[in-house]
């Protein structure tokens, strides 16, 4: 079996009981950034692996092989909008444009119900243009998104486009692509690894699984565990969802039977709290997971204005009917 695999802490503990209770002379991992693993996929060089949940809409051929990921319901603390004092102005009138934001969900829940598709269209419909966003195209920082994770550059995307509008979102992204003429700083998105260890270079950052669950009121899911065209055996997945779950318990009861000999450390030489980012997160997607998904994966079809391409419906539909039954789950 060839397993994609990003190695990061989020998925550390994950790998740790697999190398344990697997035998690794029938496992290959093939480990990589975000874009590398989903690549590898597609190019069919590994069988299966936790990949970028926007893949299931980008990528035709990708189904969900199985109810895992990574997935947070509140902060996250590995994906951030990383600010400094130059920030304070924007960052103050984008959090103020939330609550609209906020009130727009709780109008389209209440019409909608779980229809996410129909949640999102009308979303779009209503927010053009935010009225409580009043900064002018000078005043607007650079934004530097980030080369690793795709679900991370769109969720943030959304994020800005549904409060302040896209032609904010586009302008700073401009900019930042143009970092030698400006004069301000630019906002980075922060993901992984690099977002634990140099969060305190930044004066505040922004959690964005934070910022998602304030809006909806549901989990985000980063990852979901995918394959494409080559069936797997259904033994081995049980193998992986027993673990996977193994992994979870001890995440919450016992975080620190998982720490390294070697202390992971922030830029200051700092050990990082890797008890209390693991606590933060959940492999096991159960309904409000998988709610949390199609909602983003829906409102992304909006954004990126993407075709209704027949394969694409099919999982959104089939997402749709596992929100009252995980049994035996895939797409």
């Amino acid at each position: 079996m060839k397993l994609g695999w990003i190695p990061y802490w989020n998925l550390y503990p994950l790998k740790k009981e697999i190398v344990s209770h697997i035998d690794q002379r029938k496992l290959t991992f093939h480990c990589g950034h975000p874009f590398h693993v989903n690549r590898w996929l597609q190019e069919g060089k590994v069988d299966i692996a936790p990949c970028s949940s926007i893949c299931l809409l980008t990528q035709e051929s990708f189904n969900i092989a199985l109810p895992l990921g990574v997935a947070s319901k509140g902060e996250v603390h590995s994906v951030y909008l990383g600010a400094g004092p130059e920030h304070r102005e924007f960052c103050y009138q984008l959090t103020k444009t939330f609550d609209s934001v906020r009130e727009l969900f709780d109008i389209a829940y209440m019409k909608f119900g779980n229809d996410f598709r129909s949640i999102s269209k009308y979303l779009f419909q209503q927010q053009k243009e935010s009225y409580f966003f009043s900064l002018s195209h000078e005043e607007l920082p650079p934004l530097v998104l980030s080369s690793a994770s795709e679900t991370s550059n769109i969720l943030l995307r959304l994020l800005i486009t549904i409060s302040c509008g896209e032609k904010v979102y586009l302008a700073m992204v401009q900019k930042g692509q143009t970092l030698q003429s400006q004069t301000m700083k630019p906002l980075k998105l922060v993901i992984g690894d690099n977002a634990l260890k140099y969060s305190s270079l930044f004066e505040t950052t922004y959690d964005l699984g934070k910022i998602w669950y304030d809006l909806t009121s549901l989990p985000f899911v980063f990852a979901v565990w995918q394959q494409s065209k080559k069936n797997i055996d259904e033994s081995w997945k049980k193998s992986i969802r027993d673990l996977a779950g193994l992994a979870e318990k001890k995440m919450r009861a016992d975080p620190h039977s998982y720490y390294p000999s070697r202390a992971f450390l922030d830029c200051f030489e700092r050990p990082v709290a890797l008890d209390q980012y693991w606590r933060s997160l959940h492999y096991t997607l159960k309904l409000q997971d998988m709610q949390g998904l199609l909602l983003y994966l829906c409102l992304a079809k909006e954004l990126l204005k993407k075709p209704p391409v027949y394969s694409t419906l099919s999982k959104l539909a089939r997402l749709e009917n596992s929100q009252s039954s995980l049994e035996n789950f895939s797409l």
